[in-house]
């Protein structure tokens, strides 16, 4: 299922609550709104804002993709938490897949 890229972001530092150190990167991307699982969502219209984590290497292959792109996601797990996945790639998707499933 196709996905609307937004951006992506990494935020690296040392918490000023913690003093621990952090490095979090995320991509930022939308679905459609009516794909939600939550048991309390009555209705729903539109797209949805949503983020994963991704690998830092990744990074690098968003840096040429629009936002509002209709882009798949590769999948790994994620090493700091082995129940969790996280992007490791992306592809675009063909224009024409991209209409048919409704996103730009």
């Amino acid at each position: 299922m196709p996905y609307v890229y937004l951006g992506c972001t990494r935020d690296a530092g040392t918490s000023k609550k913690t003093g621990n150190a952090y490095d979090i990167s995320v991509v930022h991307f939308a679905q459609d709104a009516s794909q939600s699982t939550r048991p309390d969502r009555k209705k729903s219209f539109g797209l949805e804002p949503q983020n994963l984590p991704i690998a830092p290497e990744a990074m690098d292959e968003f840096r040429d993709i629009k936002p509002l792109t209709a882009v798949n996601f590769d999948f790994e797990p994620d090493p700091r938490n082995m129940q969790r996945n996280r992007i490791c790639g992306v592809k675009p998707v063909a224009p024409k897949l991209a209409q048919a499933s409704g996103a730009n």
